[in-house]
Protein backbone atom coordinates (compact mmCIF):
# COMPACT_ATOMS: atom_id res chain seq x y z
CA UNK A 1 0.00 0.00 0.00
CA UNK A 2 1.36 3.33 -1.20
CA UNK A 3 0.19 6.75 0.59
CA UNK A 4 1.38 10.49 -0.61
CA UNK A 5 3.40 12.22 2.29
CA UNK A 6 0.91 15.17 3.39
CA UNK A 7 3.97 17.68 3.02
CA UNK A 8 5.97 18.16 -0.35
CA UNK A 9 9.92 18.22 0.18
CA UNK A 10 10.79 21.97 -0.29
CA UNK A 11 7.33 23.52 1.22
CA UNK A 12 8.84 26.70 3.00
CA UNK A 13 6.54 28.99 4.77
CA UNK A 14 7.10 32.03 7.27
CA UNK A 15 6.36 31.49 10.63
CA UNK A 16 5.44 33.27 13.32
CA UNK A 17 5.29 31.93 17.13
CA UNK A 18 5.75 33.80 20.24
CA UNK A 19 6.82 37.03 18.80
CA UNK A 20 9.41 35.84 16.34
CA UNK A 21 9.41 34.38 12.59
CA UNK A 22 11.14 32.32 11.21
CA UNK A 23 10.89 29.99 7.56
CA UNK A 24 10.21 26.82 7.69
CA UNK A 25 11.45 24.60 4.68
CA UNK A 26 10.88 20.94 4.69
CA UNK A 27 14.25 19.36 3.34
CA UNK A 28 13.23 15.31 3.98
CA UNK A 29 10.30 12.89 4.52
CA UNK A 30 10.24 9.82 5.62
CA UNK A 31 8.22 7.16 6.84
CA UNK A 32 8.77 5.48 10.36
CA UNK A 33 7.66 2.20 9.74
CA UNK A 34 7.95 1.36 13.69
CA UNK A 35 5.10 3.50 14.50
CA UNK A 36 3.87 4.32 11.39
CA UNK A 37 4.39 8.18 11.20
CA UNK A 38 5.69 10.39 8.55
CA UNK A 39 8.85 12.38 9.93
CA UNK A 40 9.76 15.82 8.40
CA UNK A 41 13.54 17.15 8.63
CA UNK A 42 12.65 20.96 8.65
CA UNK A 43 15.09 24.14 8.01
CA UNK A 44 14.38 26.78 10.18
CA UNK A 45 16.43 29.42 9.43
CA UNK A 46 19.13 27.39 8.91
CA UNK A 47 19.03 24.91 11.91
CA UNK A 48 17.91 21.59 11.02
CA UNK A 49 14.57 19.60 13.40
CA UNK A 50 12.77 16.72 13.20
CA UNK A 51 8.87 17.15 13.52
CA UNK A 52 6.15 14.33 12.59
CA UNK A 53 3.71 15.18 10.74
CA UNK A 54 1.41 15.95 13.55
CA UNK A 55 3.53 18.28 15.24
CA UNK A 56 4.80 19.91 12.04
CA UNK A 57 0.61 20.48 10.85
CA UNK A 58 0.28 21.82 14.86
CA UNK A 59 2.59 24.74 13.94
CA UNK A 60 2.15 25.42 10.77
CA UNK A 61 -1.82 25.88 11.96
CA UNK A 62 -0.82 28.16 14.77
CA UNK A 63 2.01 30.29 13.45
CA UNK A 64 1.97 30.10 9.05
CA UNK A 65 1.92 34.35 8.09
CA UNK A 66 2.15 32.68 4.30
CA UNK A 67 3.44 30.47 2.02
CA UNK A 68 6.78 31.03 0.44
CA UNK A 69 6.89 28.24 -2.22
CA UNK A 70 5.82 24.57 -3.08
CA UNK A 71 7.57 21.73 -3.26
CA UNK A 72 7.77 18.21 -5.13
CA UNK A 73 5.16 15.48 -2.84
CA UNK A 74 6.36 11.83 -3.16
CA UNK A 75 4.67 8.72 -1.38
CA UNK A 76 5.74 6.13 0.67
CA UNK A 77 5.27 2.15 0.92
CA UNK A 78 3.23 0.91 4.08
CA UNK A 79 5.15 -2.38 5.29
CA UNK A 80 2.69 -4.81 6.52
CA UNK A 81 4.06 -7.39 8.90
CA UNK A 82 3.85 -10.99 7.70
CA UNK A 83 1.35 -13.40 9.78
CA UNK A 84 4.31 -15.14 10.89
CA UNK A 85 6.03 -12.06 13.10
CA UNK A 86 2.15 -11.37 14.19
CA UNK A 87 1.79 -14.47 15.59
CA UNK A 88 4.88 -14.73 16.80
CA UNK A 89 4.55 -11.20 18.87
CA UNK A 90 1.22 -12.48 20.29
CA UNK A 91 2.89 -15.82 21.39
CA UNK A 92 5.68 -13.58 22.71
CA UNK A 93 2.54 -12.17 24.66
CA UNK A 94 1.08 -14.88 25.95
CA UNK A 95 4.72 -16.43 27.27
CA UNK A 96 5.12 -13.31 29.25
CA UNK A 97 1.75 -14.03 30.79
CA UNK A 98 2.52 -17.72 31.48
CA UNK A 99 5.77 -16.40 32.89
CA UNK A 100 4.30 -14.15 35.17
CA UNK A 101 1.71 -16.93 36.41
CA UNK A 102 4.55 -19.02 37.00
CA UNK A 103 6.56 -16.87 39.17
CA UNK A 104 3.75 -16.16 41.15
CA UNK A 105 2.85 -19.41 41.95
CA UNK A 106 6.59 -20.43 42.55
CA UNK A 107 6.65 -17.78 45.74
CA UNK A 108 3.14 -19.01 46.64
CA UNK A 109 3.91 -22.76 46.58
CA UNK A 110 6.85 -22.04 49.01
CA UNK A 111 4.56 -20.65 51.66
CA UNK A 112 2.86 -22.86 53.89
CA UNK A 113 0.48 -21.25 55.21
CA UNK A 114 -1.07 -20.50 51.37
CA UNK A 115 -0.88 -23.96 51.06
CA UNK A 116 -2.60 -25.23 54.05
CA UNK A 117 -5.69 -22.20 53.40
CA UNK A 118 -5.90 -23.18 49.57
CA UNK A 119 -5.98 -26.65 51.35
CA UNK A 120 -8.99 -25.72 53.48
CA UNK A 121 -10.74 -23.62 50.97
CA UNK A 122 -10.69 -26.64 48.37
CA UNK A 123 -11.96 -28.71 51.34
CA UNK A 124 -15.01 -26.61 52.04
CA UNK A 125 -16.14 -26.01 48.63
CA UNK A 126 -16.39 -29.21 48.37
CA UNK A 127 -18.51 -29.86 51.07
CA UNK A 128 -20.62 -27.32 50.53
CA UNK A 129 -21.62 -28.61 47.20
CA UNK A 130 -21.69 -31.83 48.10
CA UNK A 131 -23.95 -30.84 50.87
CA UNK A 132 -26.43 -28.28 48.74
CA UNK A 133 -26.70 -31.36 46.14
CA UNK A 134 -27.71 -33.29 48.21
CA UNK A 135 -30.31 -30.68 49.62
CA UNK A 136 -28.40 -30.93 53.27
CA UNK A 137 -29.44 -29.13 56.50
CA UNK A 138 -29.70 -25.22 55.46
CA UNK A 139 -28.03 -24.55 59.06
CA UNK A 140 -25.14 -26.82 58.73
CA UNK A 141 -24.58 -25.35 54.85
CA UNK A 142 -24.76 -21.77 56.50
CA UNK A 143 -21.86 -23.12 58.64
CA UNK A 144 -19.83 -23.85 56.10
CA UNK A 145 -20.32 -20.90 54.13
CA UNK A 146 -19.71 -18.73 56.78
CA UNK A 147 -16.22 -20.70 57.28
CA UNK A 148 -15.36 -20.62 53.84
CA UNK A 149 -15.50 -16.78 53.60
CA UNK A 150 -13.50 -16.55 56.98
CA UNK A 151 -11.21 -18.65 55.06
CA UNK A 152 -10.98 -16.74 51.59
CA UNK A 153 -10.58 -13.67 53.93
CA UNK A 154 -7.31 -14.97 55.54
CA UNK A 155 -6.12 -16.27 51.29
CA UNK A 156 -6.20 -12.53 50.82
CA UNK A 157 -4.19 -11.55 54.04
CA UNK A 158 -1.58 -14.18 52.73
CA UNK A 159 -1.69 -12.74 49.24
CA UNK A 160 -1.44 -9.13 50.01
CA UNK A 161 1.55 -9.72 52.33
CA UNK A 162 3.52 -10.76 48.78
CA UNK A 163 1.87 -7.69 47.28
CA UNK A 164 -0.67 -9.88 45.50
CA UNK A 165 -4.68 -10.07 45.03
CA UNK A 166 -6.52 -13.28 43.96
CA UNK A 167 -7.69 -11.71 40.67
CA UNK A 168 -4.10 -11.51 39.75
CA UNK A 169 -3.52 -15.08 40.42
CA UNK A 170 -5.73 -15.55 37.19
CA UNK A 171 -4.83 -15.66 33.57
CA UNK A 172 -4.83 -12.36 31.89
CA UNK A 173 -6.37 -12.13 28.25
CA UNK A 174 -5.88 -8.45 26.64
CA UNK A 175 -8.13 -9.13 23.88
CA UNK A 176 -11.36 -11.47 24.41
CA UNK A 177 -11.98 -11.62 20.93
CA UNK A 178 -8.76 -13.65 20.03
CA UNK A 179 -7.81 -14.62 23.06
CA UNK A 180 -4.15 -12.71 22.48
CA UNK A 181 -3.78 -15.06 19.23
CA UNK A 182 -3.99 -12.16 16.98
CA UNK A 183 -6.24 -14.18 14.51
CA UNK A 184 -10.10 -14.97 15.20
CA UNK A 185 -11.11 -18.56 14.66
CA UNK A 186 -12.26 -17.87 11.30
CA UNK A 187 -8.44 -17.20 10.50
CA UNK A 188 -9.15 -12.99 9.89
CA UNK A 189 -6.88 -10.71 11.86
CA UNK A 190 -8.22 -9.31 15.03
CA UNK A 191 -9.05 -5.86 15.32
CA UNK A 192 -6.51 -5.76 18.38
CA UNK A 193 -3.59 -6.15 16.01
CA UNK A 194 -4.15 -2.43 15.11
CA UNK A 195 -3.82 -1.22 18.17
CA UNK A 196 -0.63 -3.35 19.07
CA UNK A 197 0.62 -2.27 15.39
CA UNK A 198 3.63 -0.07 16.70
CA UNK A 199 4.92 -2.86 19.08
CA UNK A 200 4.55 -5.25 16.42
CA UNK A 201 6.75 -3.37 13.78
CA UNK A 202 9.12 -3.18 16.34
CA UNK A 203 9.13 -7.35 17.29
CA UNK A 204 9.45 -7.45 13.20
CA UNK A 205 12.57 -4.92 13.03
CA UNK A 206 14.29 -6.79 16.41
CA UNK A 207 13.39 -9.91 14.31
CA UNK A 208 15.43 -9.23 11.01
CA UNK A 209 18.10 -7.79 13.14
CA UNK A 210 18.84 -10.96 14.77
CA UNK A 211 18.65 -12.57 11.60
CA UNK A 212 20.62 -10.50 10.45
CA UNK A 213 23.32 -11.12 13.04
CA UNK A 214 23.00 -15.02 12.74
CA UNK A 215 24.14 -15.00 8.93
CA UNK A 216 26.53 -12.50 9.72
CA UNK A 217 28.47 -15.10 12.23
Amino acid sequence: MYKTFEYAVGDSWLVGMYGNKAVYTIKKAEFRARDRKEIYTVDVDGTLFKYTRNRLHFILHLGVFKKLKSGTYSKYKIPEPPASVIRGYYAQMRAKEAARLERMNEKLGADARYQKIQQEISVLSHDIAKAEFNRGDAFEIRILKTKLDAAKRERAAILALFGMDQAALQKKVQCKACGDMGYLPNGKPCECVEKHLPKIMEHWEKSKDEKGERKAR
